[in-house]
């Protein structure tokens, strides 16, 4: 396993060997965490754990994004990180010591969980305007995203007096955390439209 760190990702990549690494070429997975874009970190040891499982079990090159957390940080800044980290993947990646040169930027997938999931949907519809010269995004993979309006939906009802973690009023001080004073959630990058 090779590891990566710099301010803003920490990278993981199965070691191949010398017969893999020549006729075989890894995905990219970018890797946004969760914790209601207030809490954790790519080194959190839920998340690390995590991204190393999935670069070895795929095999693929995983980079976390290290963005920037509200309250201190609110909306766009923790979009317009993800798309800086998709500009840098496609522009200045390979000078990150031992990024795995098999590594197939053609193959990139935008995944995350939670918030992190949020950031994935909304950075991945915001780099269709970009103009990418070797990164190509094939997929955005969303199993449990964080979305939400100003009208709760049934399933936040729901699971409201099932597990404190998700409850309602820690959800709304998440996204109060969030977003710019006088905004609200039911604008298009808070809830899934596309």
């Amino acid at each position: 396993m090779v590891e990566a760190v710099t301010r803003f990702l920490k990278m993981f990549g199965s070691l191949l060997s010398t017969k893999t690494a020549t006729t075989s070429s890894s995905p990219v997975i970018v890797y946004f965490h969760g914790g209601g874009f207030i809490l954790l970190a790519t080194n959190s040891k839920r998340f690390d754990d995590h991204y190393r499982r999935l670069a070895k079990e795929i095999p693929a090159v995983v980079i976390s994004v290290n963005y920037r957390l509200a309250p201190e940080n609110q909306y766009p800044s923790q979009y317009d990180d993800g798309i800086d980290m998709l500009k840098f993947i496609d522009s200045k990646i390979s000078t990150v010591e031992h990024f795995p040169a098999c590594t197939n930027l053609k193959r990139c997938f935008v995944t995350g969980d939670s918030a992190g999931e949020n950031l994935a949907h909304n950075v991945a519809v915001r780099a269709n305007e970009c103009k990418f010269s070797m990164l190509m995004l094939l997929r955005v993979v969303l199993i449990q995203p964080f979305f939400g309006g100003e009208e709760r939906t049934q399933s936040e009802e729901d699971l409201n007096d099932i597990t404190p973690l998700v409850s309602l009023k820690r959800t709304d001080w998440m996204w109060k955390a969030f977003w710019p004073e006088g905004s609200d959630r039911d604008q298009s990058k808070f809830v899934l439209l596309y």
